[in-house]
């Protein structure tokens, strides 16, 4: 039996991932926001920058089963892996990496990675920057089922998405 994650928002999302990276590398920080790039101290650490969103204008197969979706939503973001040294820094990278496929199950898109190069930054340790995307449905709020808003749960074994009403969608890869 699965047990059901948070629910699919951007920060559900981000949370999930901070759970199973710390799990792999428990001494870490995880940050969200462009802000802390600038005023984190020491590694290792993560900082999580969403860049941008590209939209699809129809929701993606199983997503068009989602009641309520209107398009998919593909957010690019930033994950800036800061270790002691490169091999610190792609640890953590793998880390990162591995997190994304885990709560996913392939659906988050690994899609590259380049070393960041702030001189201020990189005398503190060594920072690996990978790239991400995370497709969201774009839900209409005010559609409903059973009566319900519509809340859409993510179950990160199963590859499934479950409502409220039971109804079940699975193999959520796009």
């Amino acid at each position: 039996m699965t047990e059901p994650c948070k629910t699919l928002t951007f920060e559900g999302v981000l949370n999930d991932l901070a759970e199973k990276v710390k799990g792999r590398i428990p001494s870490l920080d995880w940050l969200v926001g462009p802000e802390h790039i600038d005023s984190h101290t020491s590694p290792p650490c993560v900082i999580v920058e969403p860049v941008s969103e590209s939209f699809s204008d129809a929701p993606s197969a199983p997503r068009s089963k989602i009641p309520g979706a209107r398009y998919t939503a593909t957010a690019t973001v930033q994950f800036h892996c800061w270790g002691k040294t490169y091999d610190h820094a792609l640890e953590i990278r793998a880390a990162v990496a591995a997190a994304l496929w885990h709560v996913s199950r392939g659906s988050y898109r690994v899609t590259g990675g380049t070393w960041f190069q702030d001189r201020d930054v990189t005398t503190k340790g060594r920072v690996y920057t990978l790239s991400a995307s995370i497709p969201f449905p774009v839900i209409d709020a005010a559609e409903n089922v059973d009566g319900k808003t519509v809340e859409v749960e993510f179950i990160g074994g199963q590859n499934e998405m479950v409502f409220p009403s039971g109804q079940t969608v699975v193999g959520c890869s796009s």
